[in-house]
């Protein structure tokens, strides 16, 4: 009872401040509805609409304002801006997380992470699916459709699953690099003056020299010829220099090159003593005396050796010797600022950085490499570079603008990267994370990126020097099967037995070569004629239109993504993927001669995953019902528009037909090929088992296309 008595006033009190509480809340909804006159006037209002019943009674002008902003409602009205900016970030970071799973995958080797944020950062595979662009080939192997294809292959691809690692790229290089090491031997005592050049013939050297500027300097011209024949090599022959000096390895390496040149255009059967090995090892000798420097003769060994190195198909090395060059180059252009050089220096410093960028671009974009710090000095190295002519007395030409060209398809290919990985990471149909809106919208961002992309490759092809143009109105006609045909050449490519620079071949023959009598009893004996290789002037052309054709392919990959992914597809997703099937075919560096001369192609490796991306887009054409019909669309244009009935499917069984015999050249020497090859195994196995029957190439629409829509 006391207690009850004690409690007794509280409670009144309690109840009494709720009641008044609620009578201000009355108040306050009725203060918050209440029109303006009545407001004013402090009385109640029916807050009826357009007036109250007082303002009709009495005729007054009835407003309502608006409603006052409460805390609450500016509390919602921030949320809602959070959200806004919160947004497209979560898109961004959804985008972008294979980019923070292969950050997390390069700092892994030095303990910079655990296994629970690597295994936290792994995206699922229907998420590493989604998106449409990608530069690498193997990224576009892990497409949802290409996936259930090459999953389904028989007999099944070993190894298919690494693809889905996130360390998938250092998964392949280290299995390439198990491969048998390149002999150690070194020169004889009875070759060359045993292993220094001071006893050696100058003329003989002179002689090498001049194979090696004939070759690969014309595609890569990293060194000086003037400067090289009367400075670098008569320092080295008269002893002006040491023995283990730059000057030296570099002399070894262009004598190793030239033997790669002399005996490497027509076929690439080598074991682990591949041509000038011994010279090689001389230059790899000395290398370590100038490990760190930052000469320009250090840099030009570091890129001499990994051309060697690709020649010999150890990539992994290749990779190395390229690091060491482009690290070595950023050291050297940093340490020039403030010093005077020669016209010749400074050329040559412009040359070896563009040259250290082009191999960079391409590690970056095929096996997603990291780049070295190289390309933060890339405004200051633009202007001129050839004060001389690579070909002595002959001038300014067509090597030279070779080169330009290719530091300016550099450019477009990261154009391209760049605009395509902003305009297109959003899935076409991705259920859940991006409304219909959102999907139209990056729709049209993917197609106004291709389009101003492809403008910008029509004028950059309009304004190549004339000695560099083609007709693109020319019908390509490949190469036909073994023994149906004769055998065209589009120009500008020479037939096999053509030369294109006289007197270089009669050079490397009279040096290396046995002679003319013993090679004929040779070849009447064995029946068997040595395929011809082709000139570098019509490598470098191939490699031209080639690299036109693959920037043209990684352009208008997303739409092969779209056609056979998306549920809702436009006329402009069936006509991106219609260009890109196109584009890929035919190729000329697959065509002969150049095809035999793989020793003198530039990025091996990066060929080699392209061309196989190539055979898996064309196996997908047969299989899939979206891409069959954009081959049937593509056949009945040949016919009704182009006058041209089954071209393309003739040019597509053609390229199958090619670049298997590109893999099988290579598969029993190069390891990254032989990779290549167990994909291609799986998914053309009638042409594996039955190489040289080519009833076995795939028809991608009938030969007699119906002229009626459908």
């Amino acid at each position: 009872m006391d207690d009850e008595a004690a409690a007794g006033p509280s409670s009144e009190m309690s109840r009494g401040s709720s009641a008044a509480a609620e009578l201000r809340r009355d108040r306050n909804s009725v203060m918050k509805v209440a029109c303006g006159t009545c407001r004013r006037r402090k009385q109640a209002c029916n807050a009826e609409k357009p007036k109250c019943s007082f303002c009709k009674q009495r005729g007054f002008q009835c407003d309502y304002a608006a409603p006052p902003v409460t805390k609450k409602d500016r509390t919602m009205e921030e949320i809602r801006d959070y959200l806004a900016r919160i947004e497209p970030k979560i898109h961004h970071i959804y985008e972008n997380s294979g980019d923070i799973s292969r950050l997390y995958q390069i700092l892994d080797p030095f303990g910079y992470q655990s296994q629970t944020a690597t295994a936290s950062l792994q995206m699922p595979v229907p998420l590493q699916t989604q998106l449409q662009y990608v530069s690498a080939v193997h990224q576009m192997m892990r497409w949802g459709a290409v996936w259930e294809m090459l999953r389904a292959a028989e007999p099944k691809i070993e190894g298919l699953e690494t693809l889905l690692e996130p360390n998938f790229t250092s998964i392949l290089m280290e299995s390439q690099g198990r491969d048998g090491k390149l002999s150690h031997d070194v020169l004889r005592p009875n070759i060359a003056g045993g292993a220094t050049l001071s006893y050696a013939d100058k003329e003989w050297l002179e002689q090498g020299s001049t194979i090696y500027f004939s070759t690969f300097h014309l595609m890569h011209p990293v060194l000086d010829q003037e400067y090289f024949m009367k400075r670098t090599l008569s320092s080295a022959v008269s002893g002006k220099v040491p023995q283990e000096s730059a000057e030296c390895a570099l002399v070894f390496l262009t004598i190793a090159l030239a033997h790669m040149a002399s005996t490497g255009g027509a076929s690439m059967e080598m074991d682990n003593q591949p041509p000038g090995l011994h010279y090689f090892n001389e230059a790899r000798r000395r290398m370590g005396f100038f490990m760190e420097d930052s000469t320009i003769e250090a840099v030009q060994v570091f890129v001499l050796a990994g051309l060697y190195y690709e020649c010999c198909s150890r990539h992994m090395e290749f990779r190395a010797m390229s690091v060491h060059a482009s690290l070595a180059c950023h050291r050297m252009i940093a340490g020039s600022s403030g010093q005077d050089r020669s016209q010749t220096q400074a050329d040559l410093m412009r040359r070896l950085f563009w040259h250290c960028s082009i191999t960079e671009t391409g590690l970056n974009l095929e096996l997603e490499l990291p780049v070295t710090s190289l390309s933060t000095t890339e405004c200051e190295m633009w202007p001129d570079m050839f004060s001389d002519s690579l070909v002595p007395d002959a001038g300014y030409g067509i090597y030279e603008e070779h080169f330009y060209s290719q530091i300016s398809m550099r450019k477009l290919a990261l154009d391209i990267h760049r605009t395509l990985s902003t305009a297109s990471t959003r899935p076409a149909s991705s259920p859940g994370l991006f409304t219909q809106t959102a999907k139209e919208k990056a729709s049209h961002e993917l197609h106004v990126a291709v389009d101003q992309m492809q403008s910008s490759l029509n004028e950059w092809q309009s304004q190549l020097m004339e000695g560099l143009q083609w007709n693109t109105n020319q019908s390509m006609t490949p190469t036909p099967f073994p023994g149906q045909y004769p055998t065209p050449y589009p120009a500008p490519y020479p037939t096999p037995g053509e030369e294109r620079m006289e007197g270089v071949m009669s050079s490397i023959g009279s040096v290396y070569f046995p002679s003319n009598q013993s090679m004929a009893q040779q070849q009447i004996a064995t029946g068997v004629l040595p395929t011809q290789p082709a000139s570098p002037e019509a490598i470098l052309q191939a490699l031209l239109r080639t690299r036109l054709g693959y920037l043209r392919c990684l352009l208008y990959r997303p739409y092969i993504y779209r056609v056979v992914h998306s549920d809702k597809l436009s006329s402009q997703d069936l006509v991106g993927a219609e260009e890109y099937l196109r584009q890929c075919v035919c190729w000329p560096i697959i065509i002969p001669p150049m095809c035999h001369s793989k020793r003198l192609i530039h990025g091996l490796y990066f060929w080699s995953h392209n061309l196989m991306g190539i055979l898996i887009i064309l196996r997908l054409a047969i299989t899939h019902p979206r891409l069959q019909a954009v081959c049937l669309s593509i056949g009945k244009k040949d016919k009704e528009e182009f006058k041209r009935p089954g071209a393309w499917n003739a040019q597509a069984r053609q390229t199958i037909f090619l670049c298997v015999e590109w893999f099988k050249s290579l598969v029993d020497i190069d390891a990254d090929a032989r990779w290549c090859w167990s994909i291609i195994q799986g998914i053309y196995p009638e042409l594996v088992l039955s190489p040289t029957n080519t009833r076995f190439l795939p028809e991608f629409y009938p030969t007699a296309m119906p002229s009626q829509e459908g």
